[in-house]
């Protein structure tokens, strides 16, 4: 027993259409599947420029953080100047306080005694000398 022509021809055209389309699927599937390659590519690039961006984000940050804590220790390194200043010129208003008290101590007792007052003078002279 054999095939009629005319259904050989149909099973052929069939299986030759059958095999087109499948070809047809995987070129649009291979396509397909280079667009998102492609797709993926470009997204990997452009996070690679992110990143990029934000680590020299972050050395810019990290530089600013540096050069404000220098500025903080100056500050405090001058602050701390400025309250030994302030303790010397203190303790200079306190020593002339002092030098005035006895000066005026010495013009009370130079107008009374003068000879203690000559006495309490090179006294006080001969302190500072000291």
């Amino acid at each position: 027993w054999t095939w009629p022509r005319e259904q050989m021809k149909g099973i052929l055209a069939n299986a030759l259409r059958m095999f087109t389309q499948s070809e047809d699927k995987s070129k649009a599937g291979l396509e397909e599947q280079t667009k998102a390659t492609n797709q993926g590519q470009k997204e990997v690039a452009r996070l690679q420029q992110e990143n990029e961006a934000l680590q020299k984000e972050k050395d810019a940050s990290t530089l600013k953080t540096q050069e404000l804590e220098k500025a903080l220790e100056a500050s405090k390194a001058e602050t701390a100047a400025n309250k030994a200043e302030i303790a010397a010129n203190k303790a200079e208003i306190a020593a002339n306080k002092v030098t005035h008290a006895q000066e005026m101590d010495t013009q009370r007792l130079a107008s009374s005694d003068p000879v203690a007052a000559l006495a309490t003078l090179q006294r006080a002279l001969a302190r500072r000398a000291l």
